[in-house]
């Protein structure tokens, strides 16, 4: 393994990814999830599957479910309407027994026969009718209403959907992955109103039994689920240890099952422990997404001149034992490297004289630019003061640090009530690119806006040829990198680690598992 974390940082935790923040991992060529824990001898069925991630799910509304930290337990509860299968890099049906197209523009989404909710209602065209038209509502606060309000659906009959789109789109499957890959009962729905988001009903695998918020969420098996013998686990549950080091002691002691991590020095122990692991690589990086229209960073001056103070390597160097700190959007080993897409260089006297000249055109006496993270993780605490550190070395300019609690954040990041925000850009969807840099997206929250990006990006949705695709996320990721919409100080891999006694493991969207495929070794 490359990265480890330094001493200093040892006491620490992963660093949190919040918002829905997947980006670029598929159309051909990325690196596959590897490792062990996977499928030996046949599926046994029983036991608890206790699964721990540093923070807990925001809500379960399905309309919300396309966000970074709610998939996992969603996934759990809804199932998907497509499955990605990451080291095969192709979609398979999950709640959908197909979508297909001809010609990008017009879908057919064919559901399975005879699925219903576990409240015993249909599982049918006019259920995700009424969950995507929920999408679109502004309250919500869907990932999902840039998909929904772009186009047409009309359910055809109970197990066909036809969707209709203003241009071709053959990226539209990730979106039954993520967004709108999530279905919750409209009559639970309609019912619960704003209490379905903590106590939803889907038609997936399990059905939520309580919840702990910030500590444990408890699910039990859906005894009426459709892909019978599955799930193999009696239990599930997501346990919220925001330590790494505190995690890896719980999965010593057998508190949990599977632990979630993407700090390699941490995965690397419990590997020399003898337990194993599989990985999904994360194509960008975690860093600071940036504001185009808050406070002093809605001038490019401004922006260009925090990317500028920046220092990567120092960052890597303090905590994660001196690996590569990032110059590019995507690491050397991704398909999607591309050496033209460069951070802007450090220069802490151009970001002086950057920063002079805003000042001398708006009279302002200071420069405040505020930083939004999480609070409660150490980690995140030790490099917020080191990015402040780094920042302030410029006469004039002052970093504010904001902790959020992790609803706070996530509502904050959604919003765009921010100037800066740790972001990590992560999982396994290239279009998630579009979501969140092409003008006008619902997830651009930021407010980039720049047309050589949206030609780029709009470009990858109209070709079917995977080369073409790649060069065109290349282009977007040169504009995006150079313009400032994103600054990684990082990359980073999730680590899935559990005992040879956990089989299945299927790492799925950025920190978690399938919970259908998983299962446990009885004997």
């Amino acid at each position: 393994m490359k990265a480890r974390l330094s001493r200093a940082a040892r006491a620490g935790a992963a660093v949190l990814s919040a918002a829905a923040l997947a980006v670029l991992a598929a159309c051909g060529g990325q690196a596959g999830v590897g490792g062990g824990g996977g499928a030996t001898g046949e599926p046994q069925r029983g036991g608890t599957l206790v699964f721990s991630w540093n923070s807990d799910a925001q809500s379960l509304d399905a309309a919300r479910c396309g966000q970074s930290l709610n998939w996992g337990p969603c996934q759990a509860v809804y199932g998907t309407l497509l499955n990605y299968d990451a080291a095969a890099q192709r979609f398979s049906p999950g709640m959908a027994e197909s979508f297909t197209s001809e010609d990008g523009r017009t879908w057919t989404l064919t559901l399975r026969e005879g699925v219903t909710f576990s409240d015993g209602t249909p599982f049918d065209a006019a259920a995700v009718v009424f969950n995507w038209d929920r999408a679109k509502d502004p309250a919500t606060l869907s990932p999902g209403a840039s998909y929904a309000r772009q186009m047409s659906y009309r359910a055809t009959d109970a197990r066909t959907v036809v969707l209709e789109l203003p241009q071709v789109n053959w990226q539209l499957e990730w979106a039954l992955y993520s967004e709108l890959a999530f279905i919750g009962s409209p009559a639970a729905i309609q019912q619960k109103g704003q209490d379905f988001g903590s106590s939803p009903v889907g038609a997936g695998p399990f059905t939520v039994e309580s919840w702990q918020r910030g500590t444990r969420l408890a699910m039990v098996r859906n005894a009426g689920y459709w892909d019978q013998p599955r799930p193999y686990v009696d239990r599930i549950e997501f346990a919220t240890i925001g330590s790494d080091d505190q995690r890896l002691n719980a999965l010593r002691s057998g508190q949990i099952t599977v632990m979630s991590t993407i700090t390699d020095e941490y995965a690397e122990r419990a590997l020399n422990e003898g337990f194993v692991e599989k990985t999904l690589p994360h194509v960008g990086g975690t860093g600071v997404r940036v504001s185009w229209t808050k406070g002093p960073l809605a001038d490019p001056d401004v922006r260009l001149a925090v990317a500028k103070l920046i220092d990567a390597q120092q960052i890597t160097d303090a905590f994660y034992d001196g690996v590569p700190g990032p110059t590019t959007f995507a690491p050397e080993t991704s398909p999607y490297y591309d050496p033209k897409a460069v951070y802007p260089a450090q220069d802490v006297a151009g970001a002086q004289a950057l920063i002079d000249g805003y000042r001398a055109r708006t009279g302002a006496p200071e420069v405040v630019v505020t930083y939004n993270m999480v609070a409660g993780i150490p980690l995140q605490d030790q490099v917020a003061q080191m990015l402040q550190a780094q920042l302030q070395r410029v006469n004039g300019l002052r970093l504010e640090i904001l902790a959020k609690d992790g609803a706070g954040f996530v509502t904050d990041t959604t919003t765009g009530n921010y100037q800066l925000a740790l972001v990590a850009i992560n999982g396994v969807n290239p279009d998630l690119l579009w979501q969140l840099f092409r003008t006008g997206a619902s997830q651009n929250t930021a407010g980039y806006s720049d047309p050589a990006t949206d030609e780029a990006l709009d470009g990858a949705r109209l070709t079917k040829d995977r080369d073409e695709q790649l060069t065109l996320y290349k282009a977007a990721t040169e504009r995006i990198a150079g313009e400032v919409g994103h600054r990684s100080w990082r990359y980073q891999t999730t680590h899935l680690v559990s005992a040879d006694t956990v089989h299945g493991v299927d790492p799925s969207y950025n920190y978690f598992l399938r919970s259908d495929t998983v299962w446990l070794d009885q004997s």
